[in-house]
């Protein structure tokens, strides 16, 4: 999250769905839901952050982030068979203190022939923790990078819009994609490590081809 460097990572797309009622995908996580009712929907999900990787900051010593999974709830609202309002909270299974909040709005776009697809709105936020670990700089690394240090408070980190569908190629098989584009808000973008070796505007693209069972 904040790097200006572009990435690719191969990894096994896995969508098992049990009833509408407990989703698990190696893209979006797990989800499940305990409501699983006619306009609400709430229950646990599970997630993973991806670290930064040793190659950011042009090669410079900083220590870099694990991979962390994450645990949490959420409670959803369909205003429309078509457009849903959503909240989750979420926190680190590792002991790092942070924790994660976001506001979301999903909207099923009408289909196009047989092409699915949907846009997805959403903002993050993270507690003083979250924003120290993935934006923070100590004394002693912004001094190896050359740079003021930066101890940003909590609040909205991102906001990001994608665009996501499913495009049926036989009874079976299917191509799954989604393109997402986000912008660090003020506390993020602020900090050195993003101003002075990484971007604001951060693009995703996922790309799979599926074969149901």
């Amino acid at each position: 999250m904040g790097s200006g460097r572009n990435e690719i990572r191969p990894v096994p797309y896995v969508d098992i769905n049990w009833r509408d009622q407990v989703e698990f995908s190696t893209v979006k996580g797990l989800v499940i839901d305990l409501l699983y009712g006619k306009r609400w929907h709430g229950g646990l999900v599970g997630t993973m952050v991806w670290g930064r990787s040793s190659h950011d900051l042009a090669g410079l010593q900083v220590p870099t982030l694990q991979n962390t999974m994450q645990w949490g709830g959420y409670l959803e609202y369909g205003l429309t068979p078509e457009l849903s309002l959503g909240v989750r909270l979420r926190h680190d299974i590792q002991n790092t203190r942070v924790a994660y909040g976001e506001v979301y709005a999903e909207l099923a776009l009408p289909k196009i022939g047989y092409l699915e697809h949907d846009i997805h709105f959403s903002q993050e936020a993270m507690n003083h923790a979250g924003m120290r670990r993935f934006f923070g700089l100590s004394a002693e690394d912004a001094a190896r990078l050359g740079v003021n240090e930066y101890d940003p408070k909590a609040g909205a980190s991102k906001t990001s819009l994608t665009y996501e569908g499913f495009l049926p190629t036989s009874e079976s098989t299917g191509i799954a994609f989604s393109a997402t584009v986000g912008r660090l808000n003020a506390g993020a973008s602020d900090s050195p490590l993003v101003r002075n070796f990484g971007a604001t505007v951060q693009k995703e693209i996922v790309a799979a081809f599926v074969y149901h069972f």
